[in-house]
């Protein structure tokens, strides 16, 4: 009798050893995973304890329980914490960008919109490689406006493009042309017969003086325009007639 006990029950107990030692790893694996990062030295209780923001609150068979038996069980799935990529020297107020998605900041949503900025500080970190954020550049100083021309190179296309859109049309784009030399070129050829070679010398009537003080108090950008475009009072021819077509701002 006491033979066939020891032949047939302790392969019995070790079956039985097995089958507990299954359902509990079952058990183990069957617990649902940890969604979000785990920092080393995690407190998951700081959370779950009292279910702070929304975590999941300890079952009532959990209570008890401490960080390290929650690891024993819960696998970590989720992707870590992503890295802070600036200095938090005077940039500590998460909120105030990252509440709204202040500029191109990431904004808080799902479980973290009710995050503090010490919950924040609890996963997320500054990266190696974090830089402190590039100063804003000083106003530009503002470009001295140009009251005069004068003749040569320094005649209207030498500083200004003309943009053929068609044969009958160019566009006055207001763009430096890149070549002073075409411009010069073109003033010798068209402008020269009445305000002369250097633009001050003017052939007969001495109003053709380009820089002129009289003619540049009493004329804005656009009367100038209307001049070079279509011609004036009569007197200069439209500038556009010998040059391919109609001239405009745009």
């Amino acid at each position: 009798m006491g033979h066939w006990i020891f032949r047939y029950r302790w392969p019995m107990a070790v079956t039985l050893t097995v089958v507990v030692l299954l359902v509990a790893a079952g058990t183990i694996l069957a617990q649902p995973p940890v969604p979000h990062a785990v920092m080393e030295g995690g407190d998951c209780l700081s959370c779950h304890q009292a279910g702070v923001g929304g975590a999941p609150r300890l079952a009532w068979d959990h209570l008890g329980r401490n960080n390290e038996d929650c690891a024993r069980c819960h696998e970590v799935s989720g992707a870590p914490a992503s890295e802070i990529p600036h200095t938090l020297v005077g940039r500590d107020d998460c909120l105030s960008c990252h509440r709204q998605g202040v500029g191109t900041t990431p904004m808080l949503g799902g479980s973290h919109v009710d995050y503090t900025n010490e919950e924040c500080g609890q996963c997320h970190f500054p990266s190696a490689a974090a830089e402190e954020p590039a100063p804003m550049p000083a106003e530009p100083a503002p470009a001295p406006e140009v009251t005069h021309v004068s003749a040569g190179e320094s005649s209207c296309v030498a500083c200004h493009q003309l943009i053929f859109t068609d044969e009958e049309h160019a566009l006055f784009t207001g763009q430096p042309i890149g070549d002073a030399q075409a411009g010069a070129a073109l003033f010798a050829q068209i402008c020269a017969s009445c305000h002369g070679e250097d633009g001050t010398t003017p052939v007969g009537d001495e109003d053709a003086v380009i820089n002129a003080e009289a003619y540049w108090s009493t004329h804005d950008d656009a009367s100038i325009l209307q001049d070079i475009g279509a011609g004036s009072h009569g007197e200069m021819t439209a500038f556009a007639e010998d040059y391919g077509g109609p001239i405009s701002w745009e």
